[in-house]
């Protein structure tokens, strides 16, 4: 396993799964805010999820919509796809 440095608030180093393949991978998402058209548009791969956080105004909340999916084998419309 590869050398963990020694400093508060790093994983301890039987946490770091560095040394698994299983465990290694990459995920990445996109956003392109498209102000002409009022438009979001957001693209991912990889187990990693895209989400957005909304002020409202006239409640005085906050909302969180989810704005993409999971890529993987454990996500049925994906395998499906």
């Amino acid at each position: 396993m590869p050398e963990v440095p020694d400093y508060p608030g790093f994983p301890h180093p039987s946490l770091v799964a560095l040394g698994d393949a299983a465990t290694r991978g990459s995920a990445g998402i996109t956003a392109v805010v498209d102000v002409a058209a009022d438009m979001l548009h957001v693209a991912g791969a990889g187990d990693s999820r895209a989400v957005a956080g909304w002020w409202n105004p006239m409640m005085k909340t906050w909302r969180c919509d989810v704005l993409s999916d999971d890529h993987d084998c454990r996500n049925a419309r994906e395998a499906e796809r």
